[in-house]
């Protein structure tokens, strides 16, 4: 084995010593159910994203933003 052998007080000290955190990836959890028996709603555009004139078609986004509490 290489390195030094050392305690995980030891770490834990010179990781705050230093100011260094862990950070640990979550778990991706899957909250879509895409079995359901609603409508879905045609594809009107089908990937045609160039138009003739100007505000032929509009399109949009959902963002969600991590605040400190909660999602917005």
């Amino acid at each position: 084995m290489n390195g030094i052998l050392v305690s995980q007080e030891t770490v834990a000290r010179l990781m705050k010593e230093n100011n260094i955190r862990s950070r640990v990836k979550r778990k991706f959890k899957d909250t879509t159910d895409s079995n359901y028996n609603y409508p879905i709603s045609p594809r009107l555009l089908k990937q045609r994203f160039l138009t003739s004139r100007k505000s032929q078609v509009w399109v949009s986004d959902i963002t969600y933003i991590r605040t400190a509490k909660w999602w917005l």
